[in-house]
């Protein structure tokens, strides 16, 4: 546990240092603490993380709600769920493309957003352009678990996770893009 305005400074710089100045064992280490830091003041949350992006994305974007509709009524909608290497469970939705294609989006939100708020992104590439779409939670958000936000460093593995997931799902021929958002970016 950190317990000194010196450890909480050398968390900080291992934290922000480079790859190529700290070992990816120092790292995980100075994760692991800010974590158990971050833990011990969390709030437990009473409602789900993504309560409000339905009606957040039917407000702002009327056009998705019968698009979203009709790919539930078909059961065109679905969810899936992969443990990370760090045994965190994950989740996305995907939609196949309304006719067979090789072409496949992954499609990533940014800080404090989840999958369901990159709906309008989706619609784009599916609706508008034949594309399989995957879009899934990082860590902390939506449905996925983890401790905290990662700020997009370590979600980076978690990405190539969920593209290779995309490639099992829609093919492994898969012409691929990965269309981030801010920290999804």
């Amino acid at each position: 546990m950190i317990t000194t305005t010196g450890e909480v400074a050398e968390v900080v710089h291992l934290l922000e240092a480079s790859e190529a100045e700290v070992s990816e064992a120092e790292a995980v280490l100075a994760e692991e603490a800010l974590a158990e830091e971050w833990a011990v003041a969390a709030v437990p949350v009473l409602v789900s993380k993504d309560a409000d992006s339905y009606p957040f994305m039917y407000r702002n974007y009327p056009f998705l709600r019968p698009w979203v509709d009709s790919l539930k009524q078909v059961d065109a909608l679905k969810d899936t769920f992969i443990i990370n290497p760090h045994g965190i469970q994950l989740h996305a939705y995907y939609v196949a493309a309304p006719q067979p294609t090789s072409k496949t989006a992954v499609i990533v939100h940014g800080h404090t957003d989840n999958a369901i708020r990159m709906f309008m992104i989706g619609y784009l590439y599916n609706r508008d352009l034949g594309y399989n779409i995957l879009l899934p939670d990082l860590q902390h958000q939506g449905e996925s678990e983890g401790p905290a936000i990662q700020m997009g460093w370590k979600d980076r593995w978690d990405v190539l996770q969920w593209m290779n997931i995309a490639n099992e799902i829609f093919g492994d021929s898969t012409q691929m893009v990965v269309h981030g958002i801010s920290m999804g970016g």
